[in-house]
């Protein structure tokens, strides 16, 4: 099993045109292969998106540590859920592309500023077109004009990887984003 130290990184699958299909966005925290918990093999790749610094843990290490801890057992349930809750909304929302490109950037603002990337009130995201509509399952060319129509409609500001959000409220009501999906830890 193995964790995200620093970078970003992606789990896909090739579809059978041969098209790479991003089922998930991977930042600092995260884990790659929690599967292997339950024996299972991968069934999907890994990319990096940045260098990446990725920690390696035994999974037997972590299955005895989850055995022992339920915090620890708790911790790596609730990661998987997140995971699954992403992709389901992520296929809820494909029917729409300026919703799912605007959704998407709302949802890694919102994980990036989780894990501290966030500085002067804009945080680096660095996904190219391709990888934004790998992600969202549309072609480079449309994701491209929905990124300008959401510029146009002064909801972004988005260049070489800096995303700032002029007004958080206006982007999240345009693509009717809410958080709850990604289960944020309530402050104890």
């Amino acid at each position: 099993m193995y964790v995200i130290l620093e970078g970003w990184a992606a789990r896909y699958g090739i579809r059978a045109n041969g098209s790479r299909r991003i089922t998930g966005i991977m930042l600092p925290g995260d884990f790659c292969g929690i599967h292997a918990l339950s024996g299972a093999s991968l069934d999907h790749g890994i990319v990096a998106l940045t260098n990446c610094k990725i920690g390696k843990i035994d999974w037997t290490i972590i299955a005895d540590l989850a055995h022992a801890s339920p915090a620890i057992n708790r911790a790596l349930w609730r990661a998987k859920l997140v995971e699954e809750s992403i992709l389901r909304t992520w296929l809820l929302n494909s029917d729409d592309a300026f919703q799912a490109v605007g959704h998407l950037l709302c949802e890694l603002h919102v994980r990036a500023c989780g894990v501290g990337l966030m500085q002067n009130r804009r945080c680096y995201i660095p996904l190219t077109q391709q990888d934004i509509a790998d992600a969202i399952g549309i072609t480079n060319v449309h994701t491209n004009r929905m990124l300008q129509k959401l510029r146009r409609e002064g909801l972004i500001e988005f260049q070489r990887g800096a995303l700032f959000i002029p007004d958080q409220d206006a982007l999240r009501k345009a693509c009717d984003f809410t958080p709850a999906y990604l289960h944020p830890l309530e402050a104890a």
